[in-house]
Order: C-alpha cells, then structure tokens, then sequence
C-alpha cells in the first residue's frame, strides 16, 4: 500500500510504480494514528517538518513498532527530527550527499538519511 494524503503524490508513486514495473494499491486516507497491527514494514519520508507533528508520528510510529514492523525513515537532517526524543531509538542505515539542486530545494540540507526505529525494550 502506497499512502499521501495529497492526490498529487498519489499520482506521482502511480507513474514511478508504472516506470518500474511494479503493481500497488494506493491510498489518500490519513493512516497516521491508526491502530494497525498486520503491516509488515513502513516506508516514511520527509515527515519531520513541524515540532507537533514529529510528536504525533513518533508516537505512532513506536506504537506500530511494538507489532514488530519494520519502520524506516527516509529523512534530509530536519531539525525537528534530529532534536526529537525518538532519534535515540534510530539506527542509521543510509546517508547519501545531496545534489545541489537538492540542496538548494530543501533550504541548505546536504545529506539524505534512511534510519530504522529499534523498538524499545519496554513495548
């Protein structure tokens, strides 16, 4: 299941599925907060860009984790990612240097990081 609650995304993971061959469902529901135990991995980018929401999806993302899925985190170094509680049950699994155009978009960020959420010991 591939999710963005804009159409637009949801068109443009259409055409990248289609490029590459690969058959998916899609959705434009809000899933975050959601108690859904059957998934077996997340995929989550860029979402880290304001300090309530951080704590809403942090929350639910160590919540999903307690089911044992998977939970990666594709993220260009946000602030408010990088300063939350939850970057301590992270490992890092990829870094990448950005291109410049990439740079120049994203206000300055130089690097892209794939973490995975370690669940906590105590779930």
């Amino acid at each position: 299941m591939a999710n963005d609650i804009d159409p637009v995304s949801i068109q443009a993971i259409k055409m990248n599925a289609a490029l590459n061959h690969v058959t998916l469902e899609t959705s434009t529901e809000n899933f975050i907060g959601r108690h859904i135990s059957d998934w077996d991995v997340i995929l989550l980018g860029d979402m880290f860009y304001d300090n309530d929401f951080t704590n809403m999806v942090s929350d639910w993302l160590k919540y999903l984790s307690s089911f044992n899925t998977t939970v990666l985190i594709g993220d260009p170094g946000r602030l408010y990612l990088q300063s939350h509680p939850i970057k301590k049950q992270l490992t890092k699994v990829f870094e990448v240097e950005l291109p410049e155009q990439s740079r120049l978009e994203n206000n300055g960020l130089t690097q892209g990081f794939v973490w995975q959420l370690v669940k906590e010991k105590n779930l």
